[in-house]
C-alpha cells in the first residue's frame, strides 16, 4: 500500500479538528473530552511553529486519511508519537503503512527511538504499534485510564 507524508499546513487545522473530535478517537485519547475550534486553533498553530514538533498528513490515493505529530526530544534523539487515522480509512492497514512511513522519516531525521503512550483497551492502536516491531517499555496511568508506553529503537 502506497502512501505519501507531507508536512501538515494551516489549511489542515479545521479537518485535524474534525478528525480529533470523532468519538472513537475521543473514546481512545487521554483527553475524551470535545475540544472547541478555537482552542483547537490555537494549539494548532502553535505546533506548527514549534522547531521540536514535526507535523505530518498521510494521504492515500491523494486524499487526507491521517495524521501523525512527532514531539522530538533532541537532546535524547528521541521523539514521543502521536498517531490517528480518520474514520472512513480504518481497517484498510492504512494505519500500519503510516506508522512504518513515520518511523522512516524519524529515522532521516536523524531519531533512533520512537515512543508512544496508547490506552490498554485501545487494540486496533496497541496491534499496528507490535506489527511495527515496537514493544511495551512500562505501564502508565495517566488521568485515571490505563496505558502503555511502547518504544522502538531505530536502526542506523
Amino acid at each position: 500500500m502506497r502512501i505519501y507524508l507531507r508536512a501538515a499546513k494551516i489549511e489542515d487545522c479545521r479537518r485535524l479538528w474534525f478528525w480529533r473530535n470523532d468519538a472513537e478517537v475521543r473514546s481512545n485519547s487521554f483527553s475524551g473530552k470535545p475540544i472547541q475550534y478555537a482552542e483547537h486553533k490555537v494549539w494548532f498553530e502553535s505546533k506548527l511553529n514549534e522547531p521540536e514538533t514535526v507535523f505530518l498528513i498521510g494521504e492515500y490515493l491523494d486524499k487526507p486519511f491521517g495524521m501523525v505529530r512527532l514531539d522530538i526530544y533532541k537532546k535524547n534523539k528521541a521523539a514521543l508519537l502521536h498517531i490517528s487515522i480518520r474514520k472512513a480509512y480504518r481497517g484498510r492497514g492504512l494505519g500500519s503503512s503510516l506508522l512504518a512511513a513515520s518511523c522512516r522519516k524519524a529515522k532521516a531525521l536523524g531519531l533512533r527511538k520512537i515512543q508512544a503512550e496508547i490506552l490498554t483497551k485501545n487494540k486496533a492502536s496497541l496491534n499496528i504499534f507490535k506489527k511495527n516491531n515496537f514493544h511495551i517499555s512500562k505501564k502508565i496511568t495517566n488521568k485515571q485510564r490505563k496505558a502503555v508506553l511502547v518504544s522502538r529503537l531505530l536502526t542506523i
